[in-house]
């Protein structure tokens, strides 16, 4: 397979693969009262949990990154797929507070980082060149909304089918499968992914990257803003589906709001895609910074929820540091 051919399949298969990933990660909110009463846990029990996913899902990446340097982008996909799997398929069975931990925060978060955005995208670059790097970019971007999307229906379906048993196995499912679809992706660039000595002089200029990057008013900046990001995106994706059925909408009706926030972050993903192809490194530490924002809302939200008994405190945490990352953007020249 040559060409165009080539071209459209790596897409559509790095489409997939990252959007069950995102999806599954972005529609976690769905899960967490089904874990809650299946484990015996507190609702503040598993949000520590969720957020433990999220701080793992940015803090394996560079791990990640670096194996698959060292083995390959098909052995770290594969990892990936398989321990998200594991995680999601001990849910029903986890009954304390540390296999909680364990399943959502370990597996899944370790899986998420694996099979995440820069593997992917390296993965398809190496089929296809990287004339098409800012296309395959965008286009992997965008999966995520639409794996959010499609996934909050189908999880409250097979929670409202079958509980919180039949929701496990139902992830489980395209997570394994995604296995034969990765494997063709990266057929041909398995035995290793990037020049060993050409990765070694970019360590080196590691340091002086990030000295030059924290010395820049508005990198500070941006780093209070992706924060802020991650912070406000995983107080919906954690919280504001047991807020709405805490209201009384029906699960139903408030899967189907996912699902509409899921559509309304693509064209986003596509306008900002391409700049993950440039300056990595600076854009990797700044997703680390989204992802504590994203670990600190997944906990505060389930701590507030516990100390107040709703969720009103946290909206206005979310407030004030959108106001204040809206005032620092207003400084980025």
């Amino acid at each position: 397979m040559t060409g165009k051919k080539l071209l459209i399949f790596c897409a559509v298969a790095g489409t997939l693969l990252y959007g069950v990933s995102a999806g599954v990660r972005g529609d976690i909110g769905l899960l967490l009262n089904p874990v809650a009463a299946s484990s015996g846990q507190s609702y503040e029990g598993v949000s520590i949990a969720i957020a433990l996913l999220q701080l793992a899902f940015g803090a394996t990446q560079p791990f990640f990154g670096w194996l698959a340097m060292r083995r390959s982008n098909r052995f770290v996909l594969t990892l990936g797929a398989v321990s998200y799997a594991i995680g999601l398929a001990l849910l029903p069975f986890v009954h304390s507070m540390p296999a909680v931990l364990l399943a959502i925060g370990v597996f899944m978060g370790a899986g998420a980082g694996a099979v995440c955005f820069g593997i992917i995208l390296s993965a398809i670059v190496q089929r296809v060149g990287e004339r098409n790097a800012m296309l395959i970019s965008g286009i992997l971007n965008a999966s995520a909304g639409l794996g959010s999307t499609a996934f909050a229906p189908i999880i409250s379906g097979l929670l409202s089918t079958g509980g919180l048993p039949l929701a496990s196995l139902g992830l489980c499912v395209p997570m394994l499968v995604m296995l034969p679809v990765l494997w063709a992706m990266t057929a041909g660039n398995a035995a290793g992914g990037t020049d060993e000595a050409a990765g070694a002089r970019e360590t080196a200029g590691f340091r002086e990257i990030f000295r030059e990057a924290f010395h820049d008013r508005t990198y500070r900046l941006l780093i209070c803003g992706f924060s802020t990001c991650g912070f406000h995106m995983v107080l919906i994706e954690a919280h504001l589906f047991s807020q709405f059925v805490s209201y009384g909408i029906e699960e139903a009706a408030a899967a189907w709001a996912f699902s509409v926030y899921g559509i309304t972050t693509i064209a986003g993903a596509l306008l900002s895609g391409w700049l993950s192809t440039r300056i990595a490194t600076l854009i990797g530490f700044l997703f680390l910074c989204h992802q504590i924002g994203a670990f600190l809302s997944a906990w505060l939200g389930g701590l507030c929820v516990t100390l107040t008994g709703g969720y009103t405190l946290v909206w206005c945490m979310d407030i004030a540091v959108c106001t204040f990352a809206s005032l620092a953007s207003l400084r980025i020249r």
